[in-house]
């Protein structure tokens, strides 16, 4: 494969290399802020073809979207620092997770090893042209040389992944429940901490009685908010929504719904051909081969919808893709616990209280639900990802008495 933009191959890392990186500082470093807004301002430069991805990543990049996470984590009476290096394994069917790990490594005052993904997506390569040219400035010398974008395959080379985590700080993984657990039988010094990523799910609970149908202003406000959770990464991401609850008794504006959401995907959504047959193939090797759905319905070839009858089968393997959903009626709310297992992430709602989530995830001893938002912000990153708050789990405390 063709060497990309900022990716080093191990064999140019020495030992030397290795020894200077690990520089820490303070957690929202005024430089590290600077450096991620021009970051910014440069991605909007290079994206001319509009990826929908590079606008998401862009936007969270800003000056102002990144103070305002500093401002959610209120860091001011705790003296931090960040825990050296951290070394990222990322996932390979997401074009910027990568670097979105990255940056939370490199807010939290660490430096960072990563491993891009094998793929030759479009993104990743804009994404590291990017780096590049911003840290070729002087004022970012201490980020260019102390933060490193690695391309290996792992089975083929454990030994970089053994060497790399006996060096790291922090080992975080991202993938598959396989891969990571292939992964952690890697040694790590025992002053390390390692988070990971597996596989997860995603649900919204939605109030039919409660769509404003008769309003076609707030309908299609609501419309385009579930279109850009599901359909906006291909429904490929772990927070876009799998599974739909339907609460409430107007059951025709469950049809009502889904003929709208499809007239919008009409409208705004191109689909690949390669997105066409794996949506394809799914459906016939986890669905038409499954007598237990009790009905298939398409929506044009762009929305297929399949009823749930047994809570059994509510999981992650129930991982639809490019327009693929389950869906069951509840009669009330607190029926979704039968449905919610440690692998649930995020829970999208409309037309109920977040509250009546929350206590539902407490006093039912419910493991699973980390992240409870509205309908509209499946795909917003901010500090705290699936229980986790990193940047204080990425940096550790000085404390002075």
């Amino acid at each position: 494969m063709q060497k990309q933009e900022a990716v080093v191959m191990f064999k140019e890392i020495s030992n030397n290399d290795l020894s200077k990186l690990r520089k820490i500082r303070q957690p929202f470093d005024n430089n590290v802020i600077d450096f991620i807004s021009d970051f910014s301002k440069e991605l909007k430069k290079l994206n001319k073809n509009n990826l929908t991805e590079l606008y998401f990543l862009m936007n969270w990049c800003t000056k102002k979207n990144i103070l305002k996470i500093k401002n959610s984590v209120n860091l001011r009476r705790e003296e931090r620092v960040g825990r050296g290096i951290v070394f990222h394994i990322s996932p390979s069917n997401v074009p910027t997770n990568f670097f979105y790990s990255f940056l939370f490594g490199l807010l939290a005052g660490n430096s960072n090893i990563v491993r891009v993904p094998k793929q030759n997506f479009p993104e990743k390569i804009i994404i590291l042209k990017a780096f590049k040219n911003i840290s070729k400035k002087k004022i970012y010398k201490f980020i260019k040389d102390t933060n490193i974008f690695i391309d290996y395959e792992h089975k083929d080379n454990q030994n970089i992944t053994k060497d790399l985590s006996m060096i790291c700080d922090v080992r975080m993984i991202w993938g598959g429940d396989k891969s990571i657990n292939e992964i952690r039988k890697v040694f790590l010094p025992e002053r390390s901490i390692e988070l990971t990523f597996s596989d997860r799910y995603s649900i919204s609970i939605i109030n039919q009685d409660l769509i404003k149908f008769n309003n076609k202003n707030d309908l299609k406000i609501f419309i385009k908010k579930f279109f850009y959770d599901s359909f906006m990464m291909g429904q490929l991401a772990c927070n876009s929504p799998q599974i739909i609850f339907w609460l409430g008794k107007k059951k025709n504006n469950i049809e009502k719904f889904w003929l709208e959401l499809n007239s919008l995907v009409i409208e705004r959504y191109k689909f690949k051909d390669i997105d066409i047959m794996d949506k394809y193939s799914n459906l016939v090797s986890k669905i038409i081969s499954n007598n237990e759905f009790k009905k298939l319905k398409k929506y044009s070839n762009n929305i297929y919808v399949i009823d749930l009858d047994d809570k059994d089968y509510v999981n992650s393997k129930l991982r639809g893709s490019h327009g693929t959903f389950y869906q069951k009626s509840l009669g009330k709310i607190e029926n979704v616990e039968d449905y919610i297992d440690k692998k649930c992430q995020t829970i999208t709602y409309y037309g109920v209280s977040n509250f009546d989530i929350k206590n539902l995830i407490i006093n039912r001893n419910i493991m699973g639900g980390d992240r409870v938002v509205p309908v509209g912000q499946s795909l917003n990153i901010n500090n705290f990802w699936d229980g986790y708050d990193l940047i204080r789990t990425l940096s550790r405390v000085i404390y002075l008495s």
